[in-house]
């Protein structure tokens, strides 16, 4: 089994009575990723509590795995790993009376690539803003309320730039469709091929730029 993308984590919400922390992950994976194992606070590895395959595109396969984690009197470290893959991950969860803390970001991305060869290192922010979550993730400042890890991630708008799909090598039938005539143009209908080709771009589009 050969990962493409993921996990993603997706914040599911907190319990205000049972004082569950709910996290979802999303994996691409070419076949079944196997079962998602997690555990927190030096407890045994627990298997998610739901595993579900939402669709597949291309002989690729998108499974969703849904995980709840007790909080503590202390933020917690959860590793998670998939049993068919050898990598293992990390998040945290805030203590029971912590407020998340929260990083943000927007823009994810160039409008046109000649923008991207401007700049020194396209990534330089996203680096920024994980030496800061790595940096307070050990043991001198996990518990530190002003420099502990982040425990969610918010995005804005342009989460991915997709302006190249009117490039002729991205998506040829896009790019033939905006150099029609206007008239041309509103007068199209979306043909099944046609569709396809703008679902296969988006797809990879994003399980190369979330990856």
């Amino acid at each position: 089994m050969d990962l493409i993308m993921g996990p993603i984590l997706g914040f599911r919400g907190h319990g205000q009575g049972n004082g569950l922390w709910k996290v979802s992950a999303l994996v691409v994976s070419d076949g079944d990723p196997g079962t998602m194992m997690f555990s927190f606070g030096g407890a045994q590895r627990q298997k998610a509590s739901e595993k579900k395959r939402l669709t597949t595109h291309n002989g690729h396969q998108v499974w969703r795995f849904e995980m709840a984690v007790k909080r503590a009197e202390k933020k917690q470290r959860v590793q998670d790993m998939l049993s068919d893959a050898d990598q293992k991950w990390e998040f945290w969860v805030p203590a029971k009376d912590e407020n998340a803390k929260i990083a943000y970001a927007s823009c994810n991305g160039f409008s046109d690539p000649k923008y991207m060869k401007s700049v020194k290192d396209k990534n330089v922010l996203w680096k920024e803003m994980l030496e800061n979550h790595t940096s307070a993730t050990d043991d001198r400042s996990a518990d530190d309320d002003q420099t502990g890890p982040f425990h969610l991630l918010i995005l804005g708008g342009d989460q991915v730039y997709a302006d190249s799909i009117w490039q002729e090598k991205e998506c040829k039938a896009m790019y033939e469709w905006v150099n029609k005539p206007w008239k041309d143009r509103t007068e199209a209908l979306l043909e099944p091929e046609m569709r396809q080709e703008i679902k296969d771009f988006y797809f990879r589009l994003y399980c190369d730029r979330w990856n």
